[in-house]
């Protein structure tokens, strides 16, 4: 049986673009020890919001990054980390994930809340009105399976090319990308900000990439998705949504060897973006005639794979890539970074 959306996310604000944080805005992030909401706090305080965060979980790797950011950190849930004993408003903003909301839609917090007239957000909602404050370039990286890994390698990319990027993965990034400990989030002064986008309940509905990666679509969370083609009509609904803007026309970077990704691009017909589609072919396997980037496994060792790609530099030049990792899976995601 599946869940809608308004049931998950219960009592939240329906998702918008992002628009610039306030500096000196008060934001207080709930469940601050998932990735997300992490991510939503060390954002926000990157742009100058006055961040409060709590988790009744504890200290672990994740909440040591919002530590070391300067974020306090409350160790229990309580209704006065919004409202004031007077009924005052004691912040502007409260972000939480839809885990939440999802189990606990009259969790005390939230309740006090809307007694104060604020309207919940997802913690999503503060990551892309954090991109939005520098109007920076947003790249969204999204796929049932890959996302979490094209994204940090995607991160890695940019700052060893000196881009000094931003982003949010839902996963824990090395410390020489997210510095000064390992982290789900990176702060720079750069153009770029890169997030992992995620299909569950409309996590991914606040970002409106510039440029939208696209690694895979299968059918996955059967509890919100009844099978692929409500997955598949997800994924074409939300990159359809990006539109014309600062940075010129939305640009989609689209696995095509992937079945389901391909009915997505077969469903964003009519819309206008520029497309750079990608091929990693399987042994014996044609290049799609339509796809500009094409690869091939040639050789795979114990400490690595050996890719042999045609058109990264939009002509007949063949790159030799190894990638220290194994595997099939991985090459794809490696090449679609």
């Amino acid at each position: 049986m599946t869940r809608t959306y308004e049931e998950i996310a219960r009592g939240l604000a329906a998702p918008r673009p992002g628009r610039p944080i306030e500096p000196g805005s008060r934001i207080h992030v709930l469940g601050v020890g998932g990735s997300g909401a992490a991510g939503a706090a060390l954002h926000a305080a990157s742009v100058g919001a006055i961040v409060t965060a709590c988790d009744s979980g504890g200290p672990d790797p994740i909440t040591a990054s919002v530590e070391a950011a300067g974020i306090t950190i409350e160790w229990r849930h309580d209704p006065q980390h919004v409202q004031a004993a007077d009924g005052s408003a004691v912040v502007d903003r409260l972000a939480v994930t839809k885990a939440v909301t999802s189990v606990q839609p009259d969790h005390p917090e939230l309740v006090a809340a809307r007694a104060v007239g604020i309207v919940p957000e997802s913690v999503q909602q503060v990551i892309a009105d954090a991109a939005a404050t520098g109007r920076r370039r947003l790249i969204g990286v999204a796929g049932t399976h890959g996302k979490s890994t094209t994204t940090g390698w995607l991160l890695h990319l940019l700052v060893m090319a000196g881009r000094d990027p931003s982003g949010f993965v839902g996963a824990m990034l090395p410390a020489d990308i997210s510095g000064p400990t390992r982290g789900p989030a990176r702060v720079g002064r750069g153009h770029d900000f890169v997030v992992e986008a995620d299909e569950y309940a409309g996590n991914f509905d606040p970002y409106h990439p510039d440029i939208t990666v696209l690694v895979s679509a299968e059918w996955d969370h059967p509890d919100v998705f009844a099978d692929e083609t409500a997955v598949v009509d997800a994924f074409a609904a939300w990159i359809r949504r990006s539109e014309p803007g600062d940075h010129g026309r939305p640009t989609l970077v689209l696995n095509v060897g992937d079945p389901g990704a391909r009915r997505v691009l077969d469903a964003l017909e009519g819309w206008d973006a520029r497309r750079i589609l990608v091929h990693l072919l399987a042994e014996g396997e044609d290049a799609d005639p339509a796809a500009g980037i094409t690869a091939r496994i040639v050789a795979q060792h114990h400490d690595g794979t050996d890719l042999e790609i045609r058109g990264l530099r939009g002509d007949t030049t063949v790159d030799h890539v190894r990638l220290r990792l194994i595997g099939r899976h991985l090459a794809i995601d490696g090449l679609m970074a």
